[in-house]
């Protein structure tokens, strides 16, 4: 969560209210945590955050759920 502390500093007028989900995953047998950000309401809203987050530097990836 200080990653998402983080990004709350740089990005909160862009980011908003929305709430981190961290998950665990293996990838390449190394074990990575992956930050999600939620709810966004919809597929579009989702992208729309991710583009502006996007211009501002920060890599960004909409997935479904």
């Amino acid at each position: 969560l200080a990653k998402f502390a983080d990004l709350q500093g740089k990005y909160g007028d862009v980011l908003g209210s929305a709430q981190p989900d961290i998950q665990q995953a293996a990838v390449s047998g190394k074990t990575i945590h992956r930050l999600r950000l939620g709810p966004a309401g919809s597929k579009q809203a989702a992208q729309d955050l991710c583009v502006q987050l996007k211009a501002l530097g920060q890599d960004c990836m909409v997935r479904a759920q």
